[in-house]
């Protein structure tokens, strides 16, 4: 079995979480709060760390998909997430 890491970026409200929700049909990990950010305000909630999900693929590989919160005062973590990532 091989892990396959894929970290998804991007500014806040660009479909982050809902690309992870739908390659994982819904069994996700995520950290939405009410959005109290100005910028952006138009959005009733955002992540704050980062959705997460963990996908069995039919091959027998596993698929580890993360989804990046895009404020920018979490751009600490988008270092972290990419460590050992197959893709972006």
């Amino acid at each position: 079995m091989r892990e396959h890491k894929i970290v998804v970026l991007g500014s806040m409200g660009c479909g982050k979480s809902t690309l992870v929700r739908a390659i994982a049909a819904g069994a996700v990990i995520n950290t939405d709060v009410h959005n109290s950010d100005r910028q952006g305000a138009d959005k009733a909630s955002t992540t704050v760390a980062m959705d997460y999900a963990d996908i069995d693929l039919p091959n027998g590989d596993r698929l580890r998909l993360y989804g990046t919160p895009g404020q920018q005062r979490f751009d600490f973590l988008w270092p972290i997430l990419l460590q050992g990532a197959s893709g972006v």
